[in-house]
């Protein structure tokens, strides 16, 4: 038919210019351009390369996917897909049994501050962070020190090229809720495997039924040696980072539910490969649930510096005087949630320092602080249920504390 000539086979001749809708001059020039290759694997040799493609996003080696991922393109090349053949993402995680609310299960709730004060430790923690290798890094603080912001900057002062992944354990108190737990590993490394993914690092990691602990442990570091062959491909010295926030609350949350590893207790142990570094953010006196490895490399981030209190002080107060900053510094127990709070009651300078006062105070009892003007604002003849919500969602702002009976 390429050469328009006479046809051996003037039957399959006509049912091809009846397919294809176009004479025989048209027909040959079709033809002309048309290769078949039949250099294809075998049926048996395809089945199993679709079961290794398959295991390969996969959480575990599950027998059943390539059958439904088979099954669907049959289905959509059938009559039954007649009208929308397309097999679409969404058709291909609902074959697998998931949908991308699972891909993307714990995302971070950490928020971005505007304004951050840079810490006098931040270059040499991150520092300490590229040189410490394999061995995972712990910082640790008192509660209020500022981790969780301290967190946030690690990424900006890696090497050129280098990918920091957070993932936020705590999730805006919500880690301890059963529709948002965040110890697990179906939470965590999932999450942390698809933001890598989403970078174009590494193959999705798609959350089976079956799969256990182990499972997500070993597909999460094949994506980890896959993220940083892709880094170092482009940046020789990149480095791939990845921050968990409030890891002790994970383990915490792991303890209440009798379940004795969280994803952090076991990652914190894993061997990984040369460039990621794993760091861990918790309070000091939570460290040892953690059961970090000996050759971990603990780092305590200190309360702020007077000059620290003073840059913060002053972007609400700019007039402030070195007696003010003094004062200010003091009465905070250079603590930085204390001083975030006192400076969002939004008062005069002086009336600033004298709710601080007299003497320093911790985080307890700014708190407690909060609490008391809360209670003189709330309406009266409420249940105390009612008030109590009312005093908290004033107090924490955009949380939600359940209905009001």
């Amino acid at each position: 038919m390429a050469s328009a000539a006479s046809p051996r086979h003037p039957v399959d001749q006509t049912k091809l210019e009846t397919f294809t809708a176009l004479d025989k001059s048209a027909l040959a020039a079709f033809c002309q351009l048309l290769r078949f290759d039949d250099n294809q694997d075998g049926y048996w040799d395809q089945r199993n390369l679709l079961l290794q493609d398959a295991t390969g996003y996969l959480a575990d080696a599950d027998v059943n996917a390539p059958l439904q991922l088979k099954d669907l393109v049959s289905r959509k090349a059938s009559s039954e897909g007649s009208k929308n053949p397309a097999i679409t993402k969404i058709d291909v995680l609902q074959a697998l049994h998931t949908d991308e609310g699972h891909l993307f299960p714990a995302p971070c709730l950490i928020a971005q501050v505007d304004h951050v004060v840079h810490r006098e430790q931040e270059h040499e923690i991150i520092s300490q962070i590229i040189k410490a290798g394999v061995n995972p890094v712990v910082v640790h603080a008192a509660a209020g020190v500022g981790k969780s912001v301290f967190s946030t900057c690690i990424g900006s002062g890696l090497p050129t090229g280098s990918v920091a992944i957070l993932y936020d354990c705590f999730g805006n108190g919500a880690y301890r809720s059963a529709s948002s737990y965040r110890h697990r590993h179906e939470d965590a490394l999932v999450q942390i495997a698809n933001e890598l993914a989403a970078k174009s690092l590494c193959h999705p990691l798609i959350p089976t039924s079956k799969a256990k602990p182990s499972d997500y442990a070993r597909a999460f570091l094949a994506r980890l040696n896959q993220s940083i062959a892709s880094l170092r491909a482009r940046h020789t010295d990149a480095l791939l980072c990845i921050i968990s926030d409030a890891a002790d609350n994970a383990q915490m949350a792991a303890d209440e539910l009798c379940e004795s590893h969280s994803f952090v207790r076991d990652l914190i142990r894993e061997q990984v490969p040369a460039g990621v570094r794993l760091v861990f953010l918790c309070r000091t006196h939570r460290q040892e649930p953690l059961n970090p490895p000996p050759q971990a490399l603990p780092i305590e981030l200190q309360p702020f510096s007077r000059t620290e209190s003073a840059l913060h002080f002053r972007r609400a107060f700019s007039d402030a005087t070195e007696h003010d900053v003094d004062e200010f510094h003091a009465l905070s127990s250079r603590n930085l949630r204390v001083q975030a709070i006192a400076l969002s009651w939004h008062l005069a300078l002086g009336d600033t320092l004298r709710e601080l006062g007299p003497s320093p105070t911790n985080v307890d009892n700014t708190i407690e602080k909060l609490l008391d003007r809360s209670k003189a604002r709330v309406d009266q003849g409420r249940s105390r249920r009612a008030i109590l919500n009312r005093m908290l969602e004033h107090c924490f702002p955009g949380i939600s504390f359940g209905p009001t009976p």
